[in-house]
């Protein structure tokens, strides 16, 4: 019966089910081969056009059913001639290739998961730099992050952060923590400790992480 069930042809119903999806799935691959045809080569498109050629690819892998990745926009085109080749710019917003080595990848992974805390150190390295240009007569300047918001710190002098750390009312912010290149950065214990510090200590200022900067973690994370 089993074999008898395989081998029937199938209904005309079905048949043309098959055909009209067949259908579909050429016209999709027309459009992502359209769309790639438009520049000489994927090579030679910016972070946007790059972007805008994987959107058509990953809309005609996902409805032939496959499971596209944004990986692939920063993966080298086998077509490209040598020279494009050698202007391939990876998209820094996206995640590498993955490679096809299984310990190479999962160290990919790991270090695209760190991607947002090391920009935000490097955010945060360039607002202190801005802040205290480094004059040797200026007294230390420390960032210590808001307690129930973490794109906002606020900027001590290095005194009062010892203040508020013999209290217990701050504490290292391990995530954000580079000692090799010697940043450090504090974190409130609790929201009330913040309040704590606004009424007794003297804040120097308040940096927040931009808008577009933001914008730009969340992509990183996506």
């Amino acid at each position: 019966l089993a074999h008898s069930a395989r081998s029937a042809k199938p209904s005309p119903t079905m048949a043309g089910k098959r055909s009209r999806s067949t259908a579909l799935q050429l016209l999709v691959m027309a459009i992502a081969v359209f769309a790639f045809a438009q520049a000489p080569s994927f090579a030679q498109l910016d972070g946007v056009g790059r972007r805008g050629a994987a959107v058509a690819v990953a809309s005609a892998l996902a409805a032939m059913g496959a499971r596209p990745t944004v990986a692939a926009v920063n993966e080298m085109p086998a077509f490209c001639k040598a020279d494009d080749c050698k202007n391939f710019k990876r998209d820094p917003d996206y995640p590498p290739a993955p490679s096809s080595n299984p310990f190479i990848r999962k160290f990919q992974e790991q270090m695209w998961a760190l991607e947002p805390i090391s920009r935000t150190r490097l955010y945060l390295m360039d607002e202190m730099a801005r802040i205290q240009p480094g004059s040797i007569f200026q007294e230390r300047k420390v960032f210590v992050r808001w307690a129930e918001d973490k794109t906002k710190w606020d900027v001590l002098l290095y005194k009062d952060l010892a203040v508020a750390r013999d209290l217990g009312r701050v504490l290292i912010d391990n995530e954000l923590l580079d000692e090799d290149n010697g940043f450090q950065s504090f974190i409130y214990t609790s929201a009330k400790d913040q309040e704590w510090a606004k009424k007794n200590l003297p804040v120097e200022q308040t940096v927040e992480l931009s808008k577009a900067f933001q914008a730009e973690l969340e992509l990183v994370k996506s």
